[in-house]
């Protein structure tokens, strides 16, 4: 039997209306990801106003509704703001209001927490997506957006940067094995390796780790994302894969091309040119010179010995000892190093291999 009831009706006007909104919503989203065109600003201007102006009917009576449609109201209308730059205060505090109606709701907290994020306020923001994550442990957006801001907050020295960069990947990493097959995650954890890489320590094997995430969410992506092969190409220049990073350079500019990844290919270019040209000209060196240059290099070091490294106690002992702390190593002990030419050298560890040239 239909109710008449007009509150009743009125109710689930509103409700049909946010599952609407909440869908226009994900459209904005979606553009402002994955479109990248001189218009896109116009675009998510024209979104935003449509939003709103849906808002903005009568059908949401605040005055008589209850606090689920008036929540959802503060929380659909904030959120629509924070995508234009000049309402972020309006933004911040209608997700205020949403978080204060449903403290336990973590998608306002969220988006709360992105104002933050935009305020640079990373304290807060982190503080928030903690909250939101408390509310609902296996909300990846929340956990990828954690592993980013994280990474912001300001350290006081390297053990407390050390360990904000591990908890960041450790979020990514939650991320991903809640949904295997998002991209986004993927991504994600990718750049917490990539920072983890070149703010503590650059040990290669994080490199390794963002490569086989990037990878993964290139397989993985519904739109392509420019900001992926510019990392990725960033990493390949690095490792001086030229040619890969030209290449996701080049695919960069191809989806957005406001990010001057061409000018880095280009500069690639000009350097990898450059290079083949002096070694084609030895440098333009005088062929004496040049055969002088040959002769200095020497043809052997003979045999180099060496200590295992002590630890700081062990050099401490040898410092305040009356012994030499670099005593002679037993012949068993000894490594004999060979001159090897560059033909020879495999690719990765050529041990007992030394390569000796001159730097022009």
């Amino acid at each position: 039997m239909e109710s008449t009831d007009p509150t009743i009706q009125q109710q689930l006007s509103a409700e049909d209306m946010i599952k609407v909104i909440r869908q226009k919503l994900n459209d904005m989203e979606l553009v402002d990801n994955s479109y990248f065109q001189k218009d896109r600003g116009a675009k998510i201007r024209k979104m935003h106003e449509e939003i709103i102006s849906m808002l903005d009917t009568k059908m949401f009576d605040l005055e008589n509704a209850n606090k689920k449609i008036k929540s959802n109201y503060f929380y659909l209308k904030g959120k629509t703001m924070d995508f234009i730059p000049e309402l972020q205060k309006e933004a911040e505090e209608l997700l205020a209001k949403a978080v204060k109606l449903k403290p336990c709701w973590h998608e306002p907290m969220r988006a709360l927490a992105h104002v933050y994020w935009k305020k640079q306020d990373y304290v807060k923001s982190v503080m928030l997506y903690q909250n939101a994550i408390e509310e609902e442990p296996e909300d990846k957006r929340s956990l990828r957006c954690l592993s980013m801001v994280i990474r912001k907050v300001p350290t006081k020295n390297a053990k407390e940067r050390s360990q904000m960069l591990d908890d960041s990947i450790s979020y990514a990493k939650k991320a991903v094995s809640i949904d295997l097959k998002d991209s986004e995650s993927w991504y994600v954890l990718g750049n917490a390796h990539l920072t983890n890489f070149f703010m503590n320590g650059q040990k290669y094997e994080h490199l390794d780790y963002a490569l086989k995430a990037y990878t993964q969410s290139e397989k993985l992506q519904i739109y392509r994302n420019p900001d992926l092969y510019y990392n990725r190409a960033t990493i390949y220049n690095y490792l001086e894969r030229y040619s890969d990073a030209i290449n996701d350079y080049e695919t960069a500019h191809s989806i957005d091309q406001n990010l001057g990844a061409m000018e880095k290919a280009r500069s690639i270019q000009s350097y990898v040119i450059n290079v083949c040209s002096l070694i084609k000209k030895k440098c333009s060196l005088k062929t004496n010179k040049f055969v002088t240059l040959v002769k200095s290099i020497p043809k052997s070091i003979g045999e180099v010995k060496f200590m295992k490294k002590k630890s700081e106690e062990e050099v401490k002992k040898l410092e305040d000892s009356e012994g030499d702390s670099e005593k002679e190593v037993p012949p068993d002990k000894a490594i004999k190093y060979t001159v090897t030419p560059l033909l020879k050298l495999e690719r990765g560890f050529n041990p007992g291999c030394v390569f000796i040239g001159k730097l022009v």
